[in-house]
């Protein structure tokens, strides 16, 4: 009846409850320990009692007071997000994201009282040549998405949102700045019309939100590199021999024409072998010989010995726009210490060897592994007028003889036997040939 002081009979306790589903603290005074009631005393001149009400949901909760037999009071109250998150942990991860120009997204996430709270999905994008990158052609956009929260997960509507942007002339940030909609959710688009990286810092309510990160541009350029393998004499082609544990050597020449083209990664480099069968040879890749793009050498070791068969060796590049270009070989280990496919002609190819005219010999062979080898040259009679050393190399080989003797002189026409003498990690051998010289 609205009687007032005294209409309690005794003190009596008030149940203090709220219908929060976050984490809701009642106390008897502001900061101090947590209580779950209240009492009203006899003695007090008001016959009220006070508390203090915490929250760490954002909304419209319902508090209840109630006391045995009194009728209950409630109140709604309003409970609004504290200030975004600032002063966390952040951690960055990559998710698949079909959305995205990359295919991928970074996703940067904060360490705050309500857990793990995902505050900024960006493009991913990185230094690795894995990763695909945005086009650099003003038309390709990647999307920003800022969340935010306060550090218990509760999101703000209305907070104002900025995207700048450093290190690339080209860049373009569509809008500039944003309010949260309902979802405490600002949304950019970022897009370039010049290659390069791009340094990205989130701002809300004027302060850094997340970490900076950053965003590669690359051009347009879809075409894959070219792989020359004719780089010299001694490249690699199919049908050749290789050592059975001694690396194997390819040397190319690579080069990027794709339109807008950005040069080839020589950190992409590797080689696989597989057997016959298909399956996998153990071995690593040295790419230490490629300082360059022109004659590169790329080497592959095996791991362990392989056995005589025929064997097949694909070489792997990307440019910097991460197109990839393959080449394949079909190559044999032929176990033992023979020299094989060995032949004597005209270095022209003329089919006719004439000294005096400036021509010159070239003997090739192949070799199962490295070493020495010492090239005779023989007269019908058993006479030797020429002889030259040199290193072998597993695979293919020659020696280039410009017809004279050992004496120095153009020596005379005739048909000449040849001898080669190898000794090689695999053995030593000894093979020969026969020659004709016509001088004019």
């Amino acid at each position: 009846y609205g009687n007032g002081r005294g209409a309690l009979a005794a003190d009596t306790v008030i149940t203090l409850s709220s219908n929060s589903t976050g984490t809701a603290t009642f106390h008897q005074t502001s900061g101090g320990a947590a209580v779950t009631s209240v009492t009203i005393t006899i003695a007090s001149a008001t016959d009220s009692a006070t508390f203090y009400y915490k929250d760490t949901k954002a909304g419209t909760p319902t508090l209840t007071a109630s006391a045995a037999g009194l009728t209950s009071g409630t109140q709604q109250n309003t409970v609004n997000p504290a200030a975004p998150v600032t002063g966390v942990s952040i951690t960055t991860t990559q998710i698949t994201d079909a959305t995205q120009p990359t295919g991928q997204s970074s996703v940067q996430t904060a360490s705050g009282l309500g857990g793990s709270l995902q505050i900024l999905k960006l493009p991913y994008t990185s230094t690795s040549s894995t990763d695909l990158q945005i086009a650099a052609d003003g038309a390709a956009r990647g999307t920003v998405t800022v969340t935010v929260m306060d550090t218990y997960g509760n999101v703000r509507s209305g907070d104002t949102v900025s995207l700048s942007g450093s290190g690339l002339t080209g860049l373009v940030i569509s809008p500039t700045s944003t309010t949260t909609n309902s979802s405490g959710v600002a949304t950019f688009d970022v897009s370039s019309t010049a290659v390069g990286t791009a340094n990205i810092q989130a701002l809300a309510a004027a302060a850094n939100y997340g970490t900076s990160f950053s965003v590669i541009f690359k051009s347009d350029d879809r075409t894959p590199p070219t792989i020359d393998s004719q780089a010299s004499a001694y490249s690699l082609v199919n049908g050749d021999v290789i050592s059975s544990s001694e690396p194997l050597s390819i040397v190319v020449d690579l080069s990027d024409t794709g339109a807008d083209a950005s040069g080839v990664d020589l950190t992409s480099l590797t080689i696989a072998v597989t057997d016959s069968a298909g399956a996998p040879m153990a071995g690593t890749t040295s790419t230490a010989g490629c300082a360059a793009a022109i004659n590169c050498t790329v080497q592959w070791t095996p791991t362990t010995a392989l056995a005589a068969g025929t064997y097949r060796v694909s070489l792997s590049v990307e440019d910097n726009n991460d197109n990839v270009q393959n080449k394949e070989w079909t190559v044999k280990v032929a176990g033992g210490s023979q020299l094989m496919e060995i032949a004597a002609g005209p270095t022209d190819g003329s089919g006719v060897f004439n000294p005096l005219a400036g021509g010159t010999m070239k003997f090739s062979f192949q070799s199962p592994s490295s070493g020495s080898v010492i090239l005779e040259i023989y007269r019908r009679d058993g006479r030797m007028v020429y002889s030259t050393s040199g290193i072998v190399a597993p695979g293919y080989n020659e020696i280039v003889w410009d017809g004279r003797g050992l004496s120095g002189g153009h020596i005379a026409n005739g048909v000449y036997v040849f001898r080669l003498r190898a000794s090689l990690t695999t053995g030593v051998t000894e093979q020969t040939g026969k020659m004709a010289i016509f001088k004019k």
